[in-house]
């Protein structure tokens, strides 16, 4: 019984994090300095899984008004081993299919990331 209540309440601790998320959302991330231009997708899943089209999936979360994204570790095409890591950025909530929004914080300066939801 405990058990069950310890759980019951870490679930209900851990529901705004998804709720306020991107969860069930398929995002376009373009990052463009002006002279290049790079485009992927990530899918979020409701449990706080995510995979994204470059290969990389792990698991994300928001918290305090930022989306963090821990990578699983993997291996590029290129054989570059990539270790697990968090990255965290400003999250502005939710958006409808078709919006699109600049975020800063998530590039080195010059780099602007604008993200499109795709579904």
């Amino acid at each position: 019984m405990k058990r069950m209540m310890i759980a019951a309440v870490a679930a209900l601790m851990a529901a705004p994090a998804f709720a306020d998320g991107p969860g069930g959302y398929t995002l376009r991330i373009t990052a463009s300095n002006g002279e290049m231009s790079e485009s992927f997708e990530i899918s979020f899943a409701s449990d706080g899984g995510y995979t994204d089209s470059r290969g990389p999936s792990g698991a994300w979360e928001v918290h305090e008004g930022e989306l963090c994204l821990t990578n699983h570790a993997f291996t590029t095409p290129a054989g570059q081993e990539v270790p697990s890591m968090t990255q965290c950025g400003p999250w502005e909530g939710a958006m409808q299919p078709g919006e699109a929004m600049d975020l800063n914080g998530w590039a080195p300066e010059g780099v602007t990331i604008t993200v499109e939801r795709v579904s």
